[in-house]
């Protein structure tokens, strides 16, 4: 159906699909007159997002109540003793002298609350909290036996170092 400024592809009766064309580098682009949105590359079960401008998946506010989880899951192993599928961030590469992009991991701030943590976990186990309160950071690795292994014959090869870049003791 359409209205004067939207048109409804509505499917709502029934379960449906969409089936694309397979193995085909642009199977189904997703766009406006001006930017891609979202390309399907059903050769390779590859999914692009965006084009030349900045990307941002945002979820909207939730309608009336606390926020719930977004997550992105690899995949899980079937059979037996089977490895599971792994999950990769990177950042995009820089060319010639410029430096490649940032990762940057932020908890949720509050407006008069405590801000989220950080929690970096090896399967169930946290292995690194990374909290702030208004007065100081905490990096809490006390949930199990911690090792810092630092670089073997070299004269600084740890250097702890205060805001101001003085050595602590």
């Amino acid at each position: 159906s359409s209205a004067s400024s939207k048109s409804t592809f509505d499917v709502s009766a029934q379960i449906s699909e969409l089936v694309i064309k397979a193995s085909e580098s642009a199977s189904l682009v997703i766009k406006d007159s001006a930017r891609n949105f979202v390309t399907l590359d059903s050769g390779t079960s590859t999914f692009t997002l965006g084009d030349d401008n900045a990307v941002s998946i945002v979820r909207p506010a939730h309608g009336s109540a606390a926020g719930l989880a977004t997550t992105i899951t690899g995949q899980a192993a079937g059979g037996s003793n089977q490895v599971g599928g792994a999950v990769t961030i990177t950042a995009g590469a820089g060319t010639g002298t410029g430096a490649g992009g940032d990762i940057t991991v932020g908890a949720g701030a509050s407006g008069t609350g405590t801000a989220g943590t950080v929690t970096i976990k090896s399967g169930a186990t946290s292995v690194l909290i990374a909290s702030s309160a208004s007065s100081k950071s905490t990096f809490d690795v006390s949930a199990q036996i911690s090792e810092l292994v630092i670089k073997a014959s070299e004269s600084a090869s740890l250097v702890i170092k205060d805001s101001a870049r003085n050595f602590v003791t």
